[in-house]
């Protein structure tokens, strides 16, 4: 059965210092996020070693930075790919930010929060 953020009470906004994300569903295998970076703000600079994601920018303006390519969302509507154990984030741009749909994706993954290894951080998250 797939969770919907009305059944396991997900429905809620968190804050992050680079802006806020929402669950919007999840399973075992799989967790689809909407995020927005604040204009001037970033998220780390990140890797996960046991899932990969895809990032399709709905609205705004960013910068992402996978791997050494970092790319803009010049084009909205495209699905962008980050494998699992390569560096990425995300930037807002001004004057509003950018707007995404994450979706995460590996097996055996839940807690997904926890694969996470931040290389670089603006807001002291670094390990």
């Amino acid at each position: 059965m797939v969770a919907t953020p009305a059944d396991v009470g997900m429905a809620d906004r968190v804050t992050a210092p680079w802006g806020w994300h929402e669950v919007l569903g999840e399973s075992v295998h799989w967790k689809l996020k909407k995020l927005h970076v604040l204009p001037g703000h970033r998220t780390s600079l990140q890797t996960h070693q046991r899932r990969g994601e895809w990032w399709y920018a709905v609205e705004g303006d960013g910068l992402f930075t996978i791997g050494k390519n970092i790319s803009t969302t010049n084009d909205l509507g495209r699905w962008i790919y980050v494998g699992a154990g390569t560096k990425h984030r995300i930037e807002g741009q001004e004057p509003f930010g950018v707007t995404i749909l994450e979706l995460q994706l590996g097996h055996g993954m839940a807690p997904f929060e926890a694969d996470v290894v931040r290389h670089e951080d603006s807001y002291g998250r670094a390990e």
